[in-house]
């Protein structure tokens, strides 16, 4: 009888070695259950596994919305759903972009125009 019992517990050793190491608990009986599990052994319920998603933004999509806005916009619009903090970067540096552009565009034009402007007064007569 005493054989038996030490080889019950050898036996529950040996199990408790081979075990798998993530385990988690089912969502409608608490079981523990192996991670991987799709339903439960225990009560048939299906495991519902959350999905992650990675919502940091690109640098490479955030400089190439900077230089052209419409493309950020475009990934704005597009991703506004999935991934909404990364939309929100790209929306941001596509605006970023075109008022750094509007900016630009008027200081060009005021050094074109001041140049121009020396230029017709200095061949003047």
């Amino acid at each position: 009888m005493e054989n038996q019992t030490e080889n019950t517990n050898v036996t529950s050793e040996n199990q408790q070695q081979f075990e798998p190491l993530h385990k988690s608990f089912c969502r409608e009986c608490g079981t523990m259950i192996s991670e991987k599990a799709d339903i439960c052994p225990n009560c048939g319920a299906t495991q519902h596994r959350a999905k992650v998603i990675d919502d940091t933004p690109s640098a490479g999509l955030k400089v190439l919305s900077f230089f052209i806005p419409l493309v950020g916009l475009i990934l704005f619009v597009v991703q506004s759903k999935d991934t909404p903090i990364s939309a929100k970067e790209y929306g941001k540096w596509a605006l970023i972009g075109f008022c750094t552009g509007i900016v630009l565009s008027i200081v060009w034009y005021f050094v074109v125009l001041a140049s121009v402007s020396s230029m017709f007064k200095a061949f003047s007569f």
